[in-house]
């Protein structure tokens, strides 16, 4: 992390248990050791505090609190500090949300400052204005997002020097609960994770404003410290820059804020954890990267899937055979309701074959796909159908050996994801540099 780890001590609002934490582990230890359990409250998930240099803490702990005899350690998977020294201050909501630098830097290749050398030889250093704004909004709220850089001058004895982040911010028109700050950071660690293809990627620095008022935000200033962010491994990995995407990273994270909990309208579990895992292709690669084809095949709704005129009348006819069944025992049943319903409503899953609806998906972007290979590298619809057979025997439970073949379609496969779903924000592969970018997957 950018900022230096520190041990913090303080006590809990409305108790006399004191803490101390280190690395993410919380010491708690009540001023009176008494032989009864002593449970720290809950509110909205988080346990508030004081630390001794006055400043405001809310740690989670979950909805039952923190039960503490004697004294009890605690390993928290997130706590938020107060920049300022302010005890009033309420940190139990927040308006904006801060990610600075870290994995970041690597995705903004856009620079503001350039050196020039100017008379005797001194340097002149010019700063231009970098940052795009942005919007996305959801059922419940709306979303300006602005990316850009912010430059930190360091000045020390007969020395000068400078060095420039990138920033997302996040700012809601209406304020968030403090409850929801984790949704937020892994929603928008899912966007970073597509344009890294990683999914650990460590952020620099993490914040939020708990100021309602803009001309106050300075007050309301928190430290966020996320044990995940803080243990990912850190990598250079780019596969899509914000530079590339444009518009686009708002498109994306409309998306993965819309996506509901039962129906998902994306899916990136296919992507590797980190650098060690770049190059693994397993079983749950295959089931990962299908669940990933079959969301986009759900999301494009102009795929040309030819669709069995047989097939439409079996359906309609086998519907009609639950019908008729049911009223036939409707004096006497011998299934239940919910059975017959099950059955009834899974017909309408019924439809073209899993290998035929992702091969129709291969089709659509075949000039994208041909950019990407040459003609010996290049898959068919035999590969397609063969990789699916695969993931169904797997499913089941029956060992399978894979192939070279399958580890290669697997890999064509992430690409038709990752094609698809630019499509679906905005962004077009036509370009030799988007081209170079997407094959460091291959």
């Amino acid at each position: 992390m950018d900022y230096e780890e520190q041990a913090i001590t303080g006590i809990i609002d409305g108790s006399s248990v004191v803490f101390h934490e280190q690395g993410f582990q919380f010491t708690f230890i009540p001023s009176a050791i008494k032989d009864d359990i002593v449970t720290l409250p809950s509110q909205d998930s988080y346990i508030f505090g004081a630390t001794h240099a006055r400043k405001r803490i809310a740690i989670y702990a979950g909805e039952q609190g923190l039960p503490v005899f004697h004294s009890m350690r605690y390993i928290a998977p997130l706590y938020v500090v107060s920049e300022m020294n302010k005890p009033d201050l309420n940190i139990g909501r927040f308006s904006r949300l801060f990610l600075v630098g870290g994995v970041l830097n690597n995705l903004l290749k856009t620079r503001s400052l350039k050196e020039t050398i100017g008379e005797n030889n001194a340097i002149l250093i010019d700063r231009a204005i970098c940052r795009e704004e942005y919007s996305f909004s959801t059922n419940e709220y709306s979303c300006k997002l602005f990316i850009g850089l912010t430059t930190t001058d360091t000045m020390k004895y007969h020395s000068y020097s400078y060095s420039e982040d990138a920033y997302i911010i996040m700012e809601f028109d209406k304020p968030q609960p403090l409850s929801s700050l984790m949704s937020h950071y892994r929603r928008v660690n899912q966007a970073i994770s597509f344009m890294t293809h990683r999914r650990e990627n460590q952020i620099g620095e993490i914040k939020i404003d708990t100021s309602i008022n803009p001309e106050e935000h300075y007050v309301g200033r928190c430290l966020v410290h996320i044990r995940e962010n803080d243990m990912a491994k850190a990598h250079q990995n780019t596969v899509v820059s914000f530079d590339q995407l444009g518009d686009g990273f708002a498109n994306l994270l409309r998306i993965i804020y819309n996506s509901k909990e039962n129906s998902p309208s994306y899916s990136l579990g296919f992507i590797p954890r980190n650098d060690d895992e770049q190059w693994s292709i397993t079983d749950d690669t295959v089931r990962t990267i299908t669940s990933a084809l079959e969301c986009e095949i759900q999301a494009q709704k102009d795929l040309q899937i030819n669709q069995s005129p047989e097939l439409f009348a079996l359906c309609k006819s086998v519907k009609q055979l639950i019908r008729d069944h049911k009223e036939h025992h409707h004096d006497n049943p011998v299934i239940s309701d919910e059975t017959y319903n099950m059955v009834f409503n899974s017909i309408g899953n019924w439809t073209n074959a899993t290998s035929e609806r992702i091969i129709a998906l291969f089709h659509k972007f075949d000039s994208e796909m041909n950019l990407y290979f040459q003609e010996d590298d290049r898959i068919n619809e035999a590969d397609i159908r063969a990789l699916v057979k695969y993931r169904n025997s797997i499913t089941h439970g029956n060992y399978r050996e894979m192939t070279p073949e399958i580890r290669k379609t697997v890999i064509v496969m992430k690409l038709l994801v990752y094609t698809s779903l630019l499509s679906r924000i905005g962004v077009s592969i036509t370009k030799a540099d988007d081209i170079s970018a997407l094959s460091i997957i291959y």
